[in-house]
C-alpha cells in the first residue's frame, strides 16, 4: 500500500484497532447479502440466492478463500 506504520496507526490506531475495523467492515459487507436473501418472496428463492452468493464469492477469484473470522480465531 506504500505507507509506514507510523501512517497505519496514525489513520486506524493501533494493530487491535485495525482489527476490529476489518472485522467491522466485513461484517458489513457480509449483512449487505442477508438483507437481499431475506427479501426473497420464498425459502427456496432464499436458499438459491444464498448457494449462488456463495457459489460466485468462492469461485470469482477477487475474494481469499475461506471466511475471515473462521481464519482469525
Amino acid at each position: 500500500m506504500g505507507i509506514n506504520k507510523p501512517s497505519l496507526y496514525a489513520t486506524f490506531g493501533d494493530k487491535a484497532e485495525l482489527f476490529r475495523k476489518v472485522v467491522d467492515r466485513y461484517i458489513t459487507k457480509q449483512n449487505g447479502s442477508w438483507e437481499q436473501v431475506f427479501r426473497e418472496p420464498s425459502a427456496r428463492a432464499a436458499l438459491e440466492r444464498i448457494l449462488n452468493t456463495v457459489a460466485d464469492s468462492l469461485t470469482s477469484g477477487q475474494n481469499p478463500h475461506g471466511c475471515l473470522l473462521v481464519q482469525s480465531h
